[in-house]
């Protein structure tokens, strides 16, 4: 029997919320400023969702968001769950209640996975 693409799409939604209960603590202590470089070192996680997917550099307990280009998702097997060091700069993600997406400079943003009061606009990872 062929898999019907309705219920991949409720299966990778109900994957998303469900990262949303166990978020880790958002990194709100970074040694990069809001509009200024930056640069940090972690494990990158990715998150493949609708309508936007969510990237995220985990240092230990902790984690920062990440607004990466769609290059990162499209070779998901050769960046997901790899140590990576990201260059960018520090931005302000919106804090409205019920968001669950948003785009910066762009690129799109989940929300509910890392949630802090700086994200990073990766310009280069390595």
């Amino acid at each position: 029997m062929p898999i019907q693409p309705l219920p991949l799409v409720a299966l990778a939604l109900t994957l998303l919320c469900g990262c949303t209960t166990s978020k880790r603590p958002a990194l709100d202590h970074l040694a990069c400023a809001v509009g200024l470089d930056c640069s940090t070192s972690g494990k990158l996680t990715l998150y493949r969702g609708v309508p936007a997917n969510a990237a995220v550099l985990e240092q230990g307990a902790n984690c920062i968001a990440l607004a990466v280009d769609e290059s990162v998702f499209s070779n998901f097997n050769v960046w997901n769950k790899r140590t990576v060091h990201v260059y960018g700069v520090g931005f302000v993600p919106p804090d409205i209640s019920g968001l669950m997406w948003y785009e910066f400079r762009g690129r799109k943003v989940s929300t509910g996975v890392c949630d802090g009061s700086v994200a990073i606009y990766v310009d280069h990872i390595e």
